[in-house]
Parts: C-alpha cells; sequence; structure tokens
C-alpha cells in the first residue's frame, strides 16, 4: 500500500500535489483530473495538471479548493498554505522562516489501521528517533544494544523493517536509512488497541526510571489537583498545545550534539476518586 505524501516532506507545493495525484491515482480508482474539478469546483478540468507541470501558479486564494478536490484533512490544506506562501516568499529570511513553521507545523502523519503495529511495542518509535543522532548505530545488533533496556537483536530487525515498509525510514544512496518527516498520528480505532498498550509500556519505562536511572537524566513529577470536567477539557487542551510547542521548539535542535539521547515525553491527567451512588 502506497504511503500517503505528507505536505512537510516539501520545500515545492507543484512536487507535493504531483506526489499527491499520482498516490491518489495509486490507491483511489474514481480520481481524476476531471473528478477533481468536479470536486473542487474549478471550470478547467486540467487546472490542477497546469498547475503541477508549471504553466499556471496556486493562488492562496484557491488553496481551499484544492484541498478539497483532493480530499485534504484541515492540516494538511494549512500545511500546503505554507508551502504556497513559502512560494512567494521575497528573500531567503522569509523563505527560511516559513521553512520553520511548515516543519514545525502541527500536521501529523496519519497511520492507516493496518499499520497499528507500529504502537504494538515500545522501542519502534524510539529507533526511529535513534537513527537522527550523529552518532547513530549502523546495525541491527548496535541499535538493540543502544536501546534502554535492550532488545533483543531480532526486535531490532523486525522494528528496521517495520519502519521502512511503512515509509517513516528510507535508504539513500549510499544504503544509509534515512528518517522521513512528520510526526505521527493514529485514527480513533487504533488508539483504542495498540497504542493503548505503548503508554502503558512507556509509562512502565518511566517507572523503572526511578529505581534505575540517575535523577539528574530523568524526571518524573505529578501534580494532584480538583477539576471540574470543563477544568479537565481545559487542562486537555492546554496539555495539547503544550505538547506542540515543544515539538515546535525542537525543530532547530541539532541532532549531532555530542550527549544527544531520545527521550519519551509522557503527559497524564487521570482521575484518582470517583463518585460513589449513594
Amino acid at each position: 500500500m502506497q504511503t500517503r505524501p505528507t505536505p512537510v516532506d516539501y520545500a515545492d507545493y507543484r512536487a507535493y500535489l504531483r506526489d499527491m495525484v499520482a498516490h491518489l491515482k495509486g490507491t483511489t480508482r474514481s480520481f481524476s483530473y476531471r473528478a477533481f474539478a468536479r470536486r473542487s469546483g474549478f471550470s478547467s478540468v486540467g487546472f490542477l495538471k497546469h498547475v503541477i507541470e508549471g504553466e499556471r501558479n496556486l493562488a492562496l486564494a484557491s488553496v481551499g479548493k484544492v484541498a478539497k478536490g483532493l480530499g485534504l484533512s484541515e492540516q494538511e490544506a494549512a500545511a500546503l498554505e505554507l508551502l504556497v506562501t513559502l512560494s512567494q516568499a521575497p528573500d531567503d529570511d522569509t523563505r527560511t522562516r516559513l521553512l520553520r513553521r511548515l516543519r514545525a507545523s502541527k500536521l501529523r502523519r496519519v497511520l492507516r489501521d493496518d499499520e497499528f503495529e507500529l504502537y504494538s511495542t515500545w522501542w519502534a518509535v524510539p529507533i526511529r528517533e535513534l537513527l537522527t543522532l550523529r552518532d547513530a548505530p549502523t546495525n541491527p545488533a548496535e541499535i538493540a544494544e543502544r536501546l534502554w533496556p535492550r532488545i533483543k537483536l531480532s526486535e531490532a530487525k523486525r522494528a528496521l523493517t517495520l519502519l521502512t515498509r511503512l515509509g517513516l525510514l528510507a535508504q539513500d544512496a549510499k544504503g544509509q536509512l534515512q528518517i522521513k518527516r512528520g510526526t505521527l498520528e493514529t485514527p480513533p480505532q487504533v488508539k483504542s488497541l495498540a497504542v493503548r498498550n505503548y503508554h502503558r509500556h512507556m509509562l512502565e519505562r518511566a517507572a523503572e526510571s526511578l529505581e534505575t536511572v540517575e535523577i539528574d537524566a530523568r524526571s518524573v513529577t505529578s501534580v494532584t489537583a480538583k477539576l471540574t470536567q470543563q477544568d479537565y477539557e481545559a487542562f486537555c487542551k492546554r496539555i495539547d498545545a503544550f505538547q506542540d510547542e515543544l515539538l515546535a521548539s525542537l525543530d532547530g535542535t541539532e541532532p549531532s550534539a555530542d550527549d544527544a539521547e531520545i527521550y519519551n515525553i509522557s503527559f497524564a491527567l487521570i482521575p484518582v476518586t470517583r463518585r460513589t451512588e449513594s
């Protein structure tokens, strides 16, 4: 199954549109330029084709119609708008600023239902991040040794195969594994299965760290407070916003730092009391 193109992987909106059209043609039998024009509201059947081939420019005012015609999500449409704005940047400083916004955007690569295996273990996602480091392991045995706690060689091999198959890793011309950009998000039905186990494993790692990791290398804290349902919903939104802020702040982090390691950052907001029937 083809991996859906993600706008944050691109710096050229034409290249993104070209790959998205190819993806839709390969996965959606009903997709055509005519169907796109009908769904988006463009009078010209060849409008999108002309844009992709550089014969026409895509105006910001038309991004919404293109997004509708391609069936883009709200986040994908916002990223496409950034790509179009990037193409109109008047100078390098503006272009750099827009690229940073794009890379730090809230867009997440949405995983298909059949990709829940990624979260069925705790180590696949950390392995993906581990390979971004300057001193990243170069083979499965080194990867297995580098993870804490250590995993089996067979587990490291399966994780690399899975990440490559899902399009989250790719080999360059020299055969080296390269990370594909974009953070990850799963549909609700997947969250209720493997992701629940993933979070459980990570919370177990956090509990174990209290005894096995030096205090200056880990941080485990908690707060107990009285919340109404409205407070709870507001806190959830603030946690989501803070998580996005953290991810955005990491966009410029230098991966070649000698002391860089992969950390898991967990957020938990759970009830510790409940009402009883009188």
